[in-house]
């Protein structure tokens, strides 16, 4: 499963994605994959103000969504430009650190 750190690390990446790069909807699908192997239920994290990315089984069929006050778009569906956001605002990271939980911190013992 992948990690909120996985993540941000791929986040560094895309910044420097030419236009159009089709590895933003690779690792949309793949997150996609997790958290469906994961049974996640609805879970949001905000874009910008008034727009959220959200992991919404509304109508049976779990996805991302973009969602404003107005609509709600499919992810991958989203513009290369939107879909590169949802990244570099943090919301994915935050999406996916609210579902999957941190790797645990080996503790040693003081002697």
């Amino acid at each position: 499963m992948i990690t909120a750190v996985e993540v941000a690390s791929f986040t560094e990446q895309a910044k420097k994605f030419p236009p159009y790069d089709n590895r933003l909807s690779h690792m949309i699908i793949k997150i996609d994959s997790d958290l469906r192997k994961n049974q996640t239920k609805f879970t949001q994290a905000i874009i910008t103000t008034g727009v959220k990315l959200a992991w919404s089984g509304a109508k049976g069929y779990w996805k991302f969504v973009i969602v404003d006050d107005e609509e709600a778009i499919e992810l991958l569906q989203a513009t290369w430009e939107e879909r590169l956001e949802v990244f570099t605002s943090g919301a994915m990271g935050r999406l996916v650190s609210q579902v999957v939980p941190a790797p645990a911190k080996s503790v040693r013992s003081a002697r």
